[in-house]
């Protein structure tokens, strides 16, 4: 039953009227954005394990609502120059009485779940006061369950504790038949026209600098990647929590106390860490709820109503700065904003250098120095029988709070469609490594904080790196490539522009070149410099030097004339292999120069059988520069054995062999880019068909009709064209060709929205591959299969890398591991 009756509004039943705080603006404006969302509905179960007198319970609840005017108020913005609070002289608080004595503890559970999620959704008529209301559920003859439900406009989380203390002295005084008179509280109404009295433009020069240069929000890079299957299930609000042990917490409360630092420093300080781990940003924002209650009129400690302000957090992380000296910092920037606490976020925001639309930052922390129930149950008495738990929600996507008990509580609230729930379990599990990271090594530097938990490091050392696979120990790649020719002699090898090669006649051509090559002295682990443009020569060329024993060393001859030069210099290669149009180009050098068109008469009269191996899966097989990025090129050099282990557990993995046709595979880098290897050595010992491409693929319209022309079904892009390619496709509104199946994309992380839109446009279909690898890998070290993950796998950070290939070891994701050994 309902016990109250119609509020019957006389014209004189408001007693005052006052504008809204900032903070109370904002939720009014989530709420009439989102009326059923249930955001800033607040729930307090109390289950209370005494004989509850009924009567006495409602009149303490009443002389609470009559003593504080804030729980007396409703809002009203049509009609006004500015949203106002109106403050009502009587009402009376609405309580539902239920009987669950009957039913199962289980029944009663899913009772009050049930409840629970329906009283949210019920809102509140913001214009109607009082904006809160009552449930008691008798579920045993001395026990109840009280659902106090109202809403966040009204409270911060300093009045619980003065409320309750409140209730409970009215209560147990009505059981007695006693009254009890208290002193009159400080009305709300007074630090809201404190607040009007603040001049709030003389804090706009400390918020623009403290923001300055902060120009994106930092990206939480853990939620779902949308849009990707809804599952109903997925929907709503969640928390889930982890304890410290007690022996932790008071190691981190001395650490706090021995460098005159809170706990609340070390709370921030392993948010930030875990932010900027996540997001790859080493400057990053986050929100942080300030009591602002010392700051503000006198007697404000003692108040009820909505005082607290959520104002951004800006971290710096040097790696190399001591943990220590950085928390430092992070304390004396925490107590500097006491004087600017007050600053609404909508002014702090609007000062900021992030565009207007956009939120300042997504996630925010909250941190107290007790948890309201073990604070309560500590007066003991009657007090023992009561618990407490708040259900709470912010507008924010994710709200982490932390709670200094004997064992600190760290909780994290979240919205479902936007976060898994591994990704929650998985970042508290992070959170709690950070901290205990700072108490077992304060005097280590930021970098070596460790974030993974003990068994992700194993999952990652252990298990990830538990790859061995069978692949032919004893044979050099080209020797794979023979074999593929005695089972596929006719099958086209590879293809530039209206030209081909059979896998016999390059078999043939490869091997002249190796008789050749040898006349001229080239043996294992001789370096063979090849510069040419894409070509079938390029293609016997590198086969060529391998069969003939010897490592090649690719120089693109579209690079600048000053690295080639350094190539050629630093590798001291004996012969040069190149065409004639190209000799003039040349840097300077020593070697002796082999022209595979204007020499071919020569070359092709050596024999066309396969020379009588002489290498080594020890022996090199080339000799490839890196980019350069850290300053001059270096060489990496890469075995047979490497090179043979890459490429036969690529082409098993990917199948090729067992594909209904053979497969067409574009060729399309640099020769002196390492992918170069996997682009055409898998598809050479599995009998797929090397398609060389032209050119003339500058656009995406170029691109596709090259793939149709030549039926192509497995390419390898560098993330930048990709990136192109997922543009293009949504302006020229045309599908991939029918023909394509597997798209590597590799060398640079790839976009999230890029992701999003070829999810859009393209669907899982064809099987789209994240690379990645350093050329000391021998090209590629993790593959991650995005077409064929599961909507539950998209929630990693970035665009996962993926787990390590056959053979590949990778020690990745936290700086404070080492490498496997």
């Amino acid at each position: 039953m309902i016990d109250t009756a119609p509020l019957k509004l006389a014209a004189n039943a408001i007693e005052a009227q006052y504008p809204l705080s900032s903070l109370q603006q904002g939720m009014l404006f989530h709420s009439l954005y989102a009326p059923e969302s249930g955001v800033n509905i607040e729930q307090f179960v109390c289950t209370l394990h005494e004989n509850l007198n009924v009567s006495c319970f409602k009149q303490a609840w009443n002389r609470i609502v009559e003593r504080h005017a804030i729980l007396r108020t409703s809002f009203r913005w049509e009609g006004v120059k500015e949203p106002l609070q109106e403050v009502h002289r009587q009402v009376t608080i609405p309580v539902e009485e239920q009987e669950w004595r009957e039913l199962s503890a289980t029944q009663q559970e899913d009772k009050l779940k049930s409840y629970l999620q329906c009283d949210r959704q019920r809102g509140f008529q913001l214009t109607e006061a009082p904006l809160m209301r009552l449930a008691l559920c008798r579920i045993a003859e001395a026990d109840y369950q009280c659902v106090w439900t109202f809403h966040h406009v009204l409270l911060d989380g300093r009045s619980f504790p003065i409320i309750f203390q409140e209730l409970f002295a009215f209560y147990e005084a009505f059981c007695q038949g006693e009254d009890l008179q208290l002193e009159q509280p400080r009305p709300y109404q007074d630090y809201i026209e404190w607040l009007g009295k603040q001049d709030f433009s003389s804090t706009k020069n400390f918020w623009q600098s403290t923001l300055s240069g902060f120009t994106a929000p930092t990206p939480l890079m853990v939620d779902r990647l949308q849009p990707l299957k809804f599952r109903e299930e997925e929907s709503g609000y969640a928390v889930q929590e982890i304890r410290l042990s007690e022996t932790v917490t008071s190691a981190l409360q001395s650490l706090a106390q021995q460098h005159q630092l809170t706990f609340n420093t070390l709370v921030q300080g392993a948010w930030a860490l875990l932010l900027s781990r996540y997001s790859g940003e080493e400057d990053v924002v986050f929100g942080a709820t300030r009591a602002c209650r010392r700051s503000a009129v006198e007697g404000a400690e003692s108040m009820v109503g909505l005082l607290i302000n959520t104002l951004p957090v800006r971290v710096r992380m040097p790696d190399e700065m001591p943990l220590i000296s950085w928390l430092k910092e992070l304390r004396t920037q925490w107590i500097a904003v006491r004087d600017y606490e007050h600053t609404p976020l909508v002014e702090i925001q609007s000062w900021s250098d992030i565009p207007a639309g956009q939120q300042l930052f997504e996630s925010i922390l909250v941190f107290e120095n007790y948890q309201l129930n073990s604070t309560l149950q500590a007066q003991g008495g009657n007090w023992k029988n009561r618990e407490f738990r708040l259900l709470e929600r912010t507008n924010f996507p994710l709200t982490v709070a932390g709670y200094l008990e004997p064992s600190f509580l760290l909780k994290i609230g979240y919205e479902r469609c936007r976060f898994d729930d591994a990704t929650i379990t998985r970042m508290l599990g992070h959170l709690k490594t950070l901290l205990e990271g700072m108490v077992t090594h304060p005097e280590q530097r930021l970098m070596d904080l460790p974030l993974l938990t003990a068994a992700e490091q194993h999952q990652l050392l252990v298990e990830w790196n538990n790859t061995q696979a069978d692949y032919p120990h004893d044979a050099c790649i080209h020797q794979l490539f023979e074999a593929q020719v005695e089972r596929t002699p006719d099958a086209v090898a590879v293809v530039f522009k209206d030209k081909r090669l059979t896998y016999r006649e390059l078999n043939a051509k490869a091997n002249q070149l190796a008789h050749y090559l040898r006349s001229l002295g080239v043996k294992p682990d001789t370096l063979v410099a090849i510069s040419v443009e894409r070509s079938l020569e390029m293609v016997v060329g590198f086969l060529g030097i391998l069969k003939a024993g010897g490592a090649y060393v690719p120089v693109d001859p579209a690079y600048p004339h000053d690295r080639r030069a350094y190539q050629l210099q630093d590798s001291q290669t004996a012969i040069v292999l190149t065409l004639e149009r190209l000799v003039a180009s040349l840097p300077e050098h020593k070697a002796q120069v082999v022209c595979l068109d204007s020499d071919w008469e020569v070359i092709s009269q050596h024999s066309q059988e396969n020379p009588v191996n002489e290498t080594t899966p020890g022996n090199l097989a080339y000799l490839i520069y890196t980019s350069g990025s850290t300053g001059k090129p270096k060489g990496a050099m890469v075995t047979h054995q490497g090179m043979v282990n890459q490429n036969v557990v690529i082409a098993k993995q990917l199948s090729w062999e067992k594909s209904d046709r053979a497969d067409r595979v574009l060729q399309f880098s640099s020769i002196s880019f390492d992918i170069i290897v996997a682009e055409m050595f898998p598809a050479l010992i599995c009998g797929a068909a090397v398609i060389l491409r032209t050119g003339e693929i500058l656009s995406t319209a170029d691109f596709l009709q090259f793939i149709e022309q030549q039926q192509v079904s497995v390419v390898h892009l560098p993330t930048a064209f990709w990136h192109e390619l997922v543009n293009g496709l949504s302006l020229v509104k045309k599908p991939l060709p029918a023909s394509l199946r597997l798209v590597f994309v590799g060398g640079e992380k790839i976009s999230r929205t890029a992701y999003l839109t070829w999810l859009q446009l393209v669907g899982r279909y064809p099987r789209l591959l994240n690379a990645y690898g350093p050329t000391e890998t021998t090209v590629t070290a993790t593959l991650y299969d995005l077409a064929a993950a599961s909507d539950d796998d998209q929630d990693l950070s970035e665009i996962p890398i993926g787990r390590p290939i056959a053979n590949a070891q990778v020690y990745i994701l936290d700086r404070q591991l080492q490498p496997v050994p």
